[in-house]
C-alpha cells in the first residue's frame, strides 16, 4: 500500500539529537514522493525552521508549523496566529508566576525573561532556525502590543518547577482562546482554541480529496497525539513514551533506526 499523505514530526522522529536525517529515511522520503505521495513535517517548529528541514529532505515536502498553526496548501501559507487576548492571557499568567514565555512568528523569537544560551545553539535548534535569526523582548503589554501581528503561537518553559506549569496549565485550558498541549514535560505549547496539528492535517485532507485511510503519521511526543486520530495509520516511534505508544495503532523502530523508513517498507509490503 502506498499512502497518499504522510505527516511526520521532526524532533525524536525524522531527526536524531544532532539534528541529521538518515539516509535511508531520505531515500525511503523519495521514493514515495516519486510515487506521488504528499509529505508534511507536522512540528511545533516555527515555520521557517522547519522548512530548513524539509528542503534538506527534498524540495516538494512540505510544513505544518507551529503545531499546526501556521501549514503549505498549495501555493498559499495559510495562517491561524494567537489573537491579542490570548497573548494577554498567556503574559499576564506568566508574569504572576515568574516563568519564563516565548512567542514565535515565521521566523522571530520573542521572549519576556532572560534568552536561554539554547535557543541560540544550533544543535538544540527545535525552536530556531538555521543561519539569521530575530530575538526580541517583550518586557511589557505595550510590547506584545505592538509584535502582537507578528506572533503566530507559543510556548512556556520551566526546566525545575514542573508543579506549577500542571498549575497554569489548569488554568490555560480552561481560557477560551488558548489550546495547550506538551512536547516535553518542561513546556506548554500554546495554540489558539482548537487549533492542532490535527485541524491542519484534516483541512489538508479536505483540500486534497484524500481519504483518512490513506494517510500515516509519524511521532513520539504528547503533541502528536492529536494528528494520530486524523489518519488511519499512526505510528508511534520506539523512543515515544508509553503513553504516545499505547494511542497510536503501530508502533516502529526509533529515530536513530530509521523507524520511519522501516514502517513504510512495511506498508509497501502489504
Amino acid at each position: 500500500m502506498i499512502p497518499r499523505m504522510i505527516f511526520m514530526d521532526i524532533d525524536g522522529t525524522l531527526v536524531d539529537s544532532e539534528m541529521k536525517i538518515s539516509d535511508f529515511d531520505k531515500r525511503s522520503i523519495h521514493q514515495v514522493i516519486d510515487q506521488g505521495t504528499l509529505v508534511y513535517l507536522a512540528t511545533g517548529r516555527k515555520y521557517e525552521a522547519a522548512r530548513v528541514v524539509a528542503e534538506r529532505l527534498h524540495p516538494e515536502v512540505k510544513v505544518i508549523a507551529s503545531n499546526g498553526c501556521v501549514y503549505d496548501c498549495d501555493q498559499n501559507l495559510i495562517k491561524n496566529p494567537l489573537n491579542l487576548e490570548a497573548l494577554i492571557e498567556a503574559f499576564e499568567i506568566c508574569q504572576r508566576k515568574n516563568l519564563s514565555l516565548f512567542f514565535f512568528g515565521l521566523s522571530e523569537t520573542f521572549y519576556s525573561k532572560d534568552l536561554p544560551d539554547y535557543f541560540k545553539n544550533e544543535d538544540k535548534g527545535r525552536l530556531v532556525s538555521e543561519g539569521e535569526r530575530e530575538f526580541i523582548k517583550i518586557s511589557s503589554l505595550n510590547d506584545l502590543q505592538n509584535f502582537s501581528n507578528r506572533i503566530i503561537n507559543g510556548i512556556i518553559i520551566s526546566e525545575d518547577n514542573f508543579e506549577v506549569l500542571a498549575e497554569i496549565k489548569h488554568e490555560l485550558r480552561a481560557s477560551k482562546n488558548l489550546s495547550v498541549s506538551s512536547s516535553a514535560q518542561n513546556n506548554l505549547e500554546l495554540t489558539p482554541k482548537s487549533v492542532t496539528k490535527a485541524t491542519a492535517i484534516s483541512a489538508l485532507q479536505d483540500y486534497y480529496a484524500v481519504n483518512k485511510k490513506d494517510t500515516v503519521a509519524f511521532g513520539d511526543g504528547m503533541n502528536d497525539l492529536e494528528m494520530f486520530g486524523q489518519v488511519h495509520y499512526s505510528v508511534a516511534m520506539g523512543n515515544a513514551s508509553e503513553l504516545v505508544k499505547k494511542e497510536a495503532t503501530y508502533e516502529t523502530l526509533s529515530n536513530l533506526e530509521s523507524g520511519i523508513s522501516h514502517f513504510l517498507n512495511f506498508l509497501s509490503s502489504q
